[in-house]
Parts: structure tokens; sequence; C-alpha cells
């Protein structure tokens, strides 16, 4: 009677492919979206912060005798 073995299933048969350090397209993608959107949210940032100062602006000015 013949006994089939398994492979170990910790062992693949075939590594895995190294990665290609000169392929950098997506991090540096992922660097050019983030920089957009940090610039995008200090934009928002001093909006709201010009807005702020005008209302205060306002309420002093209305505040005045």
């Amino acid at each position: 009677m013949t006994v089939l073995t398994r492979p170990d299933p910790l062992t693949p048969s075939d590594p895995p492919a190294p990665a290609d350090p000169d392929d950098r397209r997506p991090r540096l993608l992922a660097a050019v979206l983030f920089a957009a959107l940090a610039g995008f949210a200090l934009a928002h940032l001093a909006v709201v912060a010009g807005l702020l100062l005008l209302a205060a602006a306002v309420t002093v000015v209305l505040a005045l005798p």
C-alpha cells in the first residue's frame, strides 16, 4: 500500500519574487497625494482663521458706543 504525503504547507514550493527596489512610483504617488491633501487642509484652516478674525473685528466694532 502506498502512502501519499503532502508537502509541508509552511514551506511554499515557489518563493515570492523580490520587490523591485527601483519601482518607487506608488510611494511617490502616495507622497504627492498626501502633500496635496495637507495643502488643501491648510488652506481651509487659513480661511476659517480669517473668518474668525473678521467676526471678532465686527463684534468689536459693533460693541463700541
